[in-house]
């Protein structure tokens, strides 16, 4: 995955920059680090009955009526318990829920993640008011060892207590962005403020696994996820001598949920190069193969951008 979108991302700059004769575009390369502090959780939803083995769900199969009848007779004796819970719901919905669970790892508390720089880069450019792209690639992985008193299951798999286990969470994600920039607004001499509005994709590079070595027991799983996104940008610029930036990115897709934001301030050094530094919060909300992956990931970044 990794190559082919930082190979579909490089076909594209280089099909744009060759596209456009020379001053007929404006191209911003921009690279640095940015320190990612992770904050959130890794959760595995399953039913019980799912992970138990064919005896015990014969004595599960012989205690409740999986049917119609489980509601009757749910209603009969305990309607205040029917009426509050199970009212608007089929016997199978309702024996589902009873028997689903949730185990949650923390990032910090349980995965033992810490926050780590990560290099990241960018690349944009602007050909007219409706004809402008960028492109960005944030690589962001953790990995930690930690140890729980209890045992919890992950993707069906029973880990044991009490022992060490590995953990590892991979969200890199790749963007491309069509995006138009809108009429500056003259604010005092060469102070302005540029609007930027488009749309986003994102695709993310998703890996979750477990590993405990003493037991020889791991799971993982992995999955390619595209996002369609909101794009919106501002930008107030004293001439070419400095701006501070604000970027946001947002969508809510189907059970996914994720918004971007960057803030950044911008100084030109000379010629082409400038230098910046700001700060990023990300927040990732993804159900994929009943592993939810939610939580934040923020903190400080620095740049060094070329302009021409």
């Amino acid at each position: 995955m990794n190559r082919y979108a930082v190979g579909c991302i490089l076909s594209w700059m280089f099909i744009l920059m060759s596209a456009f004769p020379a001053g007929a575009a404006t191209i911003e390369i921009a690279a640095g680090v940015w320190h990612q502090s992770p904050n959130g959780s890794v959760a595995y939803t399953y039913n019980v009955l799912d992970v138990m083995g064919e005896q015990a769900r014969d004595i599960v199969d012989d205690l409740l009526p999986f049917d119609g009848s489980f509601l009757e007779r749910l209603s009969a004796g305990a309607p205040d318990l029917y009426h509050r819970d199970f009212s608007s719901t089929s016997a199978g919905r309702a024996l589902s829920d009873l028997f689903t669970r949730t185990d949650k790892l923390d990032f910090t508390d349980d995965c033992s993640f810490e926050p780590a720089w990560r290099f990241s880069g960018r690349f944009r450019i602007l050909v007219s008011p409706f004809m402008n792209f960028s492109f960005s690639a944030t690589p962001l992985e953790f990995e930690g060892t930690g140890n729980l008193e209890d045992e919890f299951y992950f993707l069906d798999i029973l880990f044991d207590p009490a022992m060490d286990f590995h953990s590892r969470l991979k969200l890199t994600h790749y963007d491309v962005a069509w995006f138009a920039d809108l009429s500056p607004i003259t604010i005092d001499h060469d102070m302005s403020l540029h609007t930027e509005i488009g749309l986003n994709v994102r695709i993310v590079d998703f890996h979750a696994g477990i590993s405990q070595p003493d037991t020889g027991l791991s799971a993982s799983t992995s999955s390619t996820v595209p996002l369609p996104m909101l794009y919106m940008a501002m930008q107030l610029a004293d001439g070419d001598a400095m701006a501070l930036e604000f970027e946001a990115r947002g969508t809510r897709y189907s059970d996914d949920y994720v918004y971007d934001l960057t803030g950044r301030f911008r100084y030109h050094v000379t010629g082409p190069l400038h230098l910046s530094a700001g700060f990023r919060h990300l927040y990732v909300d993804l159900d994929i193969v009943d592993i939810d992956a939610e939580g934040t990931f923020s903190g400080p970044f620095v740049e060094t951008v070329l302009i021409f």
